[in-house]
């Protein structure tokens, strides 16, 4: 049996489409440790909002976990479909894939449930053990 963390992750695949052609961008932990290798979240997703080819070209390469040789049809798959209609699936597939293959919309429905309650989100301890909050 699958575990709901197993679950959640495959919710994280995204159709991506590339000159006509279907693919999906799965969740991986090598596409975790190589993304994470890009910086901090807030600086990758600045990147892909802001339509950086390298970037995209990264998220896209290491979603579909493609190998070198594969990965050197990338740029003209990218060229010919251009960022406008790639930047989107892929910041949703980054997203999902830091966030438990949540997508935004369902992360921003958890935070504001929570902040109804009365419950502010927390992000964990600094290193003196003082609690951060989402505030």
């Amino acid at each position: 049996m699958a575990s709901k963390t197993a679950s959640r992750i495959n919710a994280g695949e995204y159709k991506i489409a590339m000159d006509g052609k279907q693919y999906t961008l799965s969740p991986s932990l090598a596409a975790f440790n190589r993304l994470a290798q890009l910086g901090a979240f807030d600086d990758v997703r600045d990147k892909i909002m802001r339509r950086d080819a390298g970037t995209i070209s990264v998220v896209i390469r290491w979603g579909l976990g493609w190998k070198d040789d594969q990965a050197r049809r990338l740029p003209e798959l990218m060229y010919k479909t251009g960022l406008s209609a790639l930047w989107e699936p892929c910041y949703r597939y980054f997203f999902a894939l830091y966030h438990d293959g949540k997508t935004v919309e369902e992360v921003n429905e958890e935070l504001e449930a929570r902040r109804s309650a009365g419950d502010e989100p927390s992000l964990g301890q600094d290193a003196e053990g003082n609690e951060l909050t989402g505030a």
